[in-house]
């Protein structure tokens, strides 16, 4: 052993937690797909690699994430039993609830705080393994129930945790505040208990030596806060090894009438929210004047329901409700244009859907705001931006019509995706850091 006690952790031993399963085979979630490539891909850079499924609803895998649990099993990843959390918020009186959120309580502030012995619980299955370092991947419950083991979190981070909750109440503000008479009380409440989260949540990361983020302008949120600890790190999804699925869509877009993916994703979900919002107030009206009504149709997949203020607009002839669809990808290849209207409004966040979309090829249209958070899109090169819903229609209809300017874009967007959102590239980043935080030699 060297003198400073190193030699133990020259191949570091990764405890990875997040809240769903690794996941890589098909069209399949970002947060399975980005568990599954930091797992993997840890195990190529010699890190020694365990991984716990810590959730309220610790279910077990599905048929096809089970393959690649066995997989991974078979390059020697250690699998721990699902931790299965308690509800959020604890089952306490109203009182004593908003006593503790007042008074800065992180159990009643901070889902999955305080039950870090169920994950030692769990890391005993695989005794004598002991993790050098936990990486949670996009979970907060994992992350606040990893937290209290005492061991480094190098946090792999998409949204600050307040910033969900109070992009809820401006929704809430907007267009809920008189569907209830004590509305206004439990809103002024709300807005309290996410001041407080938030103050919480920068306090118990300032103690974290690593937090990779991966949208630009929350990265700069933690910078203007004085965290020394973030680190910028591009999203990550693996991109086709050729430019096929360009061939493919000259076989199967459809052009007349014209179809447009307008929303991907579980329609109850934050950003879907303020997306559709900005599809059916915006972008449809300004659509039907440049092309009319029955000349295009706005396909809408996704689980769950959307917003009750939402319901009407929904109803809309062009716009199609196709729930959840086993074969995405299909649909994504036969869409001339991908939409993605999420950040027009005060939620401005990384998608990684846009990235998904890159893999097949297509000519993606969203709000410019969309390059905060990944400036890596570059308006008429791998994208197109527009400011607002006149523009966006414009930039649909002359994507529309040109095929050419769309097999332009989808080339560059698989470019950009090869290089930049490399996940071999993402986590070698990522074991460098960790190395760096546990004082490993390299090289």
């Amino acid at each position: 052993m060297n003198d400073d006690g190193r030699a133990h952790i020259d191949r570091p031993k990764v405890l990875v937690v997040s809240a769903v399963w690794p996941h890589s085979t098909g069209m399949v979630q970002a947060a399975e797909m980005a568990a599954y490539e930091i797992t993997h891909r840890l195990v190529q850079e010699n890190c020694d690699v365990a991984y716990a499924l810590v959730s309220q609803a610790s279910l077990g895998p599905s048929e096809s994430a089970h393959k690649d649990v066995r997989f991974l099993e078979s390059v020697g990843v250690h699998f721990l039993p699902p931790v299965k959390l308690d509800p959020f918020p604890p089952a306490v009186s109203g009182r004593r609830f908003w006593a503790g959120v007042l008074g800065g309580e992180r159990r009643m502030l901070l889902r999955g705080w305080g039950q870090h012995e169920k994950l030692a619980a769990a890391l005993q299955t695989v005794e004598p393994w002991k993790p050098d370092v936990v990486v949670p991947v996009w979970s907060y419950e994992a992350t606040y129930c990893a937290a209290g083991l005492g061991i480094p979190l190098c946090l792999f981070h998409g949204n600050p945790d307040h910033k969900v909750s109070k992009a809820w109440y401006s929704v809430a503000w907007r267009w809920e505040r008189s569907w209830s008479p004590d509305w206004l009380l439990r809103y002024g409440l709300g807005c309290i208990s996410v001041s407080q989260l938030e103050r919480v949540h920068l306090k118990e990361l300032r103690k974290f030596p690593v937090i990779w983020e991966n949208a630009k302008n929350d990265y700069d949120y933690y910078r203007e806060r004085s965290f020394t600890s973030v680190r910028y790190l591009r999203n990550m999804w693996p991109a086709p090894d050729d430019d096929e699925c360009l061939a493919r869509r000259d076989a199967q877009e459809q052009v007349k009438p014209l179809k447009i993916c307008g929303n991907l994703g579980h329609l109850g979900a934050t950003a879907n929210t303020f997306g559709l919002w900005a599809l059916c107030d915006e972008i449809v009206p300004a659509f039907k004047k440049r092309l009319g009504a029955g000349q295009f149709e706005v396909h809408v997949y996704g689980r769950t329901q959307p917003r009750a203020f939402l319901t009407e607009w929904l109803k809309d002839s062009d716009i199609k409700l196709r729930g959840f669809v086993d074969d995405i990808e299909t649909e994504l290849l036969s869409s001339p244009i991908f939409l993605l209207a999420n950040n027009r409004h005060d939620f401005k966040v990384g998608h990684t859907r846009i990235l998904t979309a890159f893999a097949t090829g297509a000519c993606v249209v969203a709000f410019r705001d969309t390059a905060l958070s990944m400036p890596e899109l570059v308006h008429g090169e791998n994208i197109l931006l527009g400011n607002d819903g006149e523009e966006i229609a414009d930039l649909i209809v002359r994507a529309g019509s040109d095929r050419e300017l769309r097999r332009r874009i989808g080339r560059n967007a698989l470019r950009t995706l090869r290089e930049l959102f490399s996940p071999e590239k993402a986590v070698a980043a990522m074991a460098s850091d960790i190395r760096q935080v546990l004082k490993v030699p390299t090289g």
